[in-house]
């Protein structure tokens, strides 16, 4: 190792408790294999560290200059390493002594070995004190060489005379420190600004992306929400038309229902009118009935008033008006009526048959079959109708009021009546048409006349027109 390659000042500095070579790496190999007589193979287990590994001790060097030691002879080497940092360059020019305590010469450092290593590293001025190897004080290391070499050694304190020009030889250090920290701080700072832009510059990019990213998604959720808004928007006026359509069709069909009641209503009142007319004429005054002679022939017959006559006025009335009104049934038709010739006859015969037989045809009329009632059902639409005024026969009346089709329906067939009746007329609708659509309207009907026709199987079957009420609009 020439003296050009080496620096200029004591490389080993202890300062804060800390240990730093202040010379390259290369310097810093030399000096652990030539002075402290570590052998080894140098190692980077991390980037800025290399170190050197033995089983007594471990040597980091570091890039920032600080220097570590590890393992069971840590305490000896920094003791030794303490020392050499302390002695000035100009106060070593020759050691004096043949041996720095060598126990273990494969371990320890020698003092020839210092001594020439402080020379080629211009180190020649300075000066350590001789030992005197005949004292028992003299300066010795302590090893450990596994479980065979223990002894320990004590160093005698090395006296360092300091020449004048020390401090200026510290001044010129601590300059060329200063410079140097100089030189490293402006070249960090440099660094330091490239990492930061670039660092920088690749969030930005890395932010550019996840905008642009984020864009696409939008545009692709709003292009389908435009398409759901465009199948709706046609929905919508598909439903419109529908709706317009319907709305143009109830108001046909409420015109249609409006003649047909006012038609119906007119028809009632015919009816009703002719009614009254006829119960206000004068009856036929009674015919006195001559007792026949013996010689009277037996076909004469005397003229009597017939009692059904307005009846069957009133029949023959509802016949003809039964065209026109569904709401009208004819109730008594099925009635035969005796006619003049009947009557006549029949008067005649029990004119002449005795008081006896008169008794026994009393008890006849008892054997005959009574005539059948008349159900009536619906809504409020009836509630007012008089059941007395419709026909001598028994009237049942069933109102429901504000019930619709299909309750009525229901409660049809919970009525507790005989089902042989003569008649039954139904009437429903009315509070359907303002809450459901005119097919469900329809089906509704389908169904009420299904459930009377399984009710009263032998009964002839009327169902009333729908009627409309004033106030269908406030429903």
């Amino acid at each position: 190792m020439s003296q050009g390659d080496i620096t200029k000042i004591n490389p080993l500095s202890f300062t804060n408790r800390k240990l730093k070579w202040l010379g390259d790496f290369d310097l810093f190999e030399k000096f652990v294999n030539d002075i402290l007589n570590i052998k080894g193979e140098w190692k980077v287990p991390r980037g800025g560290c290399k170190q050197l590994k033995t089983k007594d001790i471990t040597v980091r060097w570091y890039e920032n200059r600080s220097v570590l030691l590890d393992g069971p002879m840590k305490d000896e080497y920094s003791d030794i390493l303490q020392r050499i940092a302390t002695i000035s360059p100009n106060n070593i020019s020759n050691l004096g002594v043949d041996d720095f305590a060598d126990v273990s010469p494969t371990h320890m450092p020698s003092l020839p070995n210092i001594n020439n290593f402080m020379v080629n590293t211009n180190m020649s001025s300075a000066e350590l004190l001789d030992f005197d190897a005949s004292q028992n004080d003299s300066a010795h290391f302590s090893t450990n060489n596994g479980a065979t070499n223990g002894s320990e050694q004590t160093l005698k304190e090395i006296s360092i005379c300091v020449e004048g020009n020390a401090l200026d030889d510290v001044m010129n250090r601590l300059n060329a420190l200063s410079n140097e920290f100089e030189i490293y701080k402006s070249e960090t700072t440099i660094v330091l600004n490239e990492l930061v832009d670039g660092y920088e510059i690749r969030n930005s990019q890395v932010r550019d992306n996840q905008l642009a990213q984020e864009n696409d998604l939008l545009k692709k959720a709003n292009m389908a929400l435009k398409s759901d808004v465009h199948k709706l928007e046609c929905l919508l006026s598909e439903t419109s038309s529908k709706l317009v359509a319907a709305e143009s069709e109830k108001a046909s069909l409420m015109t249609v229902i409006r003649l047909m009641n006012e038609d119906c209503a007119n028809a009632v009142k015919d009816v009703g009118d002719n009614v009254r007319s006829q119960t206000t004429q004068p009856r036929n005054p009674w015919c006195t009935v001559h007792t026949r002679s013996e010689n009277q022939k037996g076909n004469e017959v005397t003229r009597l008033h017939n009692q059904f006559s307005s009846l069957e006025d009133e029949a023959n009335e509802l016949n003809n008006n039964s065209d026109f009104d569904a709401s009208v049934i004819n109730i008594d038709s099925d009635i035969q009526q005796p006619t003049l010739s009947q009557n006549m006859s029949e008067s005649t015969s029990k004119s002449t048959e005795p008081k006896d037989d008169r008794t026994q045809g009393t008890s006849g009329n008892s054997d005959r079959v009574p005539k059948k009632g008349i159900a009536l059902i619906g809504d409020s639409i009836i509630k007012n109708v008089s059941p007395v005024k419709l026909s001598k026969r028994k009237v049942y009346k069933f109102t429901y009021p504000g019930k619709t089709t299909i309750e009525i329906t229901n409660e049809l067939a919970k009525i507790n009546i005989k089902p042989d009746q003569s008649h039954v007329v139904i009437h429903a609708g009315t509070n359907d048409v303002p809450v459901e659509s005119i097919d469900e309207c329809v089906g509704n009907m389908e169904k009420l006349i299904t459930t009377a026709k399984q009710k009263f199987p032998n009964s002839k079957i009327g169902i009333s027109g729908l009627t409309l009420r004033q106030d269908s609009d406030l429903i």
